[in-house]
């Protein structure tokens, strides 16, 4: 480093190595005037002490140091209102708990002339007790009117009765007045709140009000069923880790469902089993008119076979006779129930059945009526009879196609058209299905 000659001055810094320097000084108490933000006329403003990073510079080596500044902020007018309210609020709050007191001291005092003073003071807290619940719920329902209104009928009966107590008490005492004064600080209490709570209670209009109660009452019902589904969880696991597996319910309606799967002919059982159990139960006249307006095209031959697979002992006179239809004239012998009409045989119809046996079982007649006067193919043929005879299966199914002519079709290729159907979204009609073939009986109907 070269020193500089004697008598020589020191040069001049330029205006930027002042600037530099003036960076350079850290702590600054008060920022610069520009940093500052002029002050508006009638507003407070309070001195705040900050902190922030800046960076200082010293023999060219720059280090990120804080700096503490000051900075005016404006302060808020006092809120007289909150205040206000506040205020309120605590004298509703101090006048409720000296009438508290008074009230547990009166009522103790008349009840501890008959039970233990321990007991008479606790009976005597429940009468102020009661109608300070009651204004609670009326606080929480104060957008609801319709529900708060509960809430503040039983609070004023509650009062009613812890006032009529005090009441009692000066009187038994030989100061009616007394008494009087000491149930109005229970009163003046009420009445405090009742002011308090009716500022806050701002009345709703019809929109608002009908959001709120649809909002208030879906998250009531999401509570409700989280409540549950907890509780029931917990019970499943508890069975669970009781009785082991004996408590799993979902294998078995695995396995029920599996054994569906298996059968998908049996689908459509359930109107047709629930139509049995109801016929099986029904006087025999109401079944005949039943069964004939679900299906008029059938004769009463056919009809009467129909009722006999539900369960029915019905022949065909019992028919002819319920739906009054004419019979040709007989000899002049009188007519009894035990010697019925011999039922004629079905008329062969055109169509696929080349079987030359004429079909002699009930449910060979209704295959051949469905399958009749029709150009039909083997999926339709299928379709036609699982509508008619949604009991059998898929191998009757198949076996009644076979006699009517349809050689190719299979008890598999019977599950593929059901498999099929069933994921159409279009609904099958929903006609009276015929129940299964079961062992004609005798002829012997009851009479009607």
């Amino acid at each position: 480093m070269i020193a500089a000659p004697a008598g020589a001055r020191a040069p001049t810094p330029t205006p930027r190595e002042e600037r530099q320097g003036q960076r350079s000084v850290k702590n600054r108490s008060h920022p610069p005037a520009a940093e500052t933000p002029p002050t508006i006329p009638g507003v407070r403003y309070r001195r705040e002490e900050r902190t922030r990073t800046v960076t200082t510079v010293i023999n060219g080596e720059p280090r990120r140091t804080p700096e503490t500044y000051h900075v005016y902020v404006p302060v808020p007018p006092r809120d007289f209102d909150r205040a206000l309210l506040v205020g309120v609020t605590s004298v509703a709050v101090a006048v409720t708990t000296l009438s508290v007191a008074w009230s547990t001291a009166s009522i103790g005092d008349l009840l501890g002339t008959v039970v233990f003073s321990a007991i008479a003071y606790g009976a005597a807290a429940v009468f102020d007790a009661a109608w300070i619940t009651c204004m609670a719920i009326e606080w929480l329902d104060r957008y609801d009117q319709a529900r708060a209104k509960g809430a503040r009928t039983a609070g004023w009966w509650a009062l009613a009765v812890a006032v009529a107590a005090i009441v009692a008490h000066g009187w038994i005492r030989g100061s009616f007045v007394i008494g009087c004064v000491g149930g109005a600080v229970s009163l003046i209490a009420k009445g405090l709140w009742v002011v308090v709570m009716r500022h806050f209670a701002v009345p709703l209009g019809e929109g608002p009000r009908e959001w709120l109660r649809q909002r208030r009452a879906e998250i009531a019902a999401e509570r409700a069923i989280s409540a549950e589904a907890q509780r029931l969880d917990g019970a499943r696991a508890y069975h669970a880790a009781v009785y082991g597996p004996t408590a799993a319910t979902m294998q078995q309606l695995a396995r029920m469902q599996g054994h569906s799967e298996d059968k998908p002919e049996q689908t459509p059982r359930e109107a047709g089993e629930l139509l049995a159990s109801e016929l099986a139960d029904m006087p025999p006249t109401r079944a005949i008119r039943i069964v004939h307006e679900s299906r008029p095209d059938l004769a009463p031959a056919e009809l009467a076979d129909v009722l006999r697979q539900y369960g029915q002992d019905v022949t065909e006179l019992d028919v002819a006779l319920v739906l009054g239809i004419a019979r040709p004239p007989e000899s002049g012998a009188p007519r009894t129930p035990a010697a019925p009409q011999p039922e004629a045989a079905a008329a062969p119809r055109d169509g696929h059945n080349n079987d030359p046996r004429p079909a002699q079982d009930p449910a060979d007649r209704i295959v051949d009526n469905v399958l009749a006067g029709a150009d039909l193919t083997a999926a339709d043929a299928v379709r036609r009879v699982r509508d008619a005879l949604p009991r059998h299966t898929s191998t009757q199914i198949a076996a009644q196609l076979t006699r009517c002519g349809f050689d190719k079709v299979t008890d598999g290729y019977v599950r593929t058209v059901n498999s099929r159907d069933r994921n159409r979204s279009t609904p099958k009609p929903t006609a009276v299905p015929e129940p299964p073939a079961r062992p004609r009986p005798e002829p012997n109907g009851p009479y009607l």
